[in-house]
C-alpha cells in the first residue's frame, strides 16, 4: 500500500443475513493518518473488529482524552464493541490495520450465548462470540490473502455459529417498527404487537438489543434528528 493512502473497503453481507449485519468492512491506513479524532454518535449497533496493528482508544465524547471505554496496544487484538449509550470518540496511533463486522442492533444475539446488556458501552474480547476458537480464527484470518478473503472468513465463522435465541425474531420486529417510527411508539404498544407481556419484552429487549427498548427509541430519534439536521 501507498504510504500516505489509505485503503477502506466495505461488503454487503450475504441476502440470509441482511437482517442481523449491516455490513462487513476492512481498513488499511498509514501512520501518517493517526492521531485524528473521530466523534460519534450513540448508536444502537455492535460491532466486531480484528485489530492486527497500531493501537486505539475508545472514550466518552465528553471526556476526551479520559478514561477509554477501551484500549489496545497489542499487534493483535480482536474485540467485540458494545452499544453505546452516549456519544464516543475513537483515535488510532500508528498505522491501523483491520478487518471489522458491522452488526445492526440485536443482530449479534444470533451468533453468542451471551446477553449482550453484559458489554453495553464496554469491549469484550472475541471469546463472547466465538469462544476458544476465536484465537485461531484471528490467526485465520490474519494469514488471509487479502481484505476480500479476510471478511469471507469472517463470515463463514459467523454463520457456522448462527443460533438465534427464543423470541429474537420478535424483538427484531420490535426493533424494525421503533427505527420505522423514527423512535416515536409506545413500549406497551410494542410488546402487545410482537406478543408479549411487557416485563418479558423488556427483559428480552435488553438481553437481544443490548439496551432497553426507552433507550433504543431515543438513541433512533437522536439518530435521525442528526441525520435531518
Amino acid at each position: 500500500m501507498p504510504d500516505e493512502q489509505a485503503n477502506y473497503l466495505m461488503l454487503p453481507p450475504r441476502p440470509e443475513l441482511a437482517g442481523l449485519i449491516a455490513c462487513f468492512w476492512a481498513l488499511c491506513a498509514p501512520a501518517s493518518a493517526a492521531g485524528v479524532i473521530e466523534r460519534l454518535p450513540a448508536s444502537g449497533r455492535v460491532e466486531l473488529m480484528l485489530h492486527y496493528a497500531g493501537e486505539s482508544a475508545q472514550y466518552p465524547a465528553d471526556l476526551p482524552g479520559g478514561s477509554p471505554v477501551f484500549q489496545t496496544h497489542r499487534q493483535v487484538n480482536s474485540r467485540v464493541i458494545g452499544v453505546r449509550s452516549q456519544g464516543y470518540c475513537v483515535e488510532h496511533s500508528g498505522p491501523t490495520d483491520f478487518v471489522a463486522v458491522r452488526f445492526k442492533p440485536g443482530g449479534l444475539a444470533a451468533f453468542t450465548n451471551f446477553a449482550l446488556e453484559e458489554i453495553t458501552d464496554q469491549s469484550s474480547g472475541l471469546i463472547f462470540v466465538f469462544g476458544r476458537e476465536g484465537a485461531e480464527l484471528e490467526e485465520q484470518i490474519y494469514e488471509a490473502a487479502d481484505p476480500i478473503r479476510q471478511l469471507e472468513i469472517l463470515e463463514a465463522a459467523l454463520l457456522a455459529r448462527f443460533n438465534p435465541p427464543q423470541h429474537h425474531q420478535r424483538i427484531l420486529h420490535a426493533r424494525d417498527l421503533i427505527m420505522q417510527a423514527e423512535g416515536d411508539l409506545a413500549v406497551r404498544w410494542l410488546a402487545d404487537e410482537v406478543g408479549l407481556s411487557q416485563r418479558q419484552f423488556n427483559r428480552l429487549f435488553k438481553q437481544i438489543i443490548g439496551i432497553g427498548p426507552k433507550r433504543f427509541s431515543r438513541i433512533t430519534r437522536f439518530y435521525r434528528a442528526l441525520l435531518y439536521a
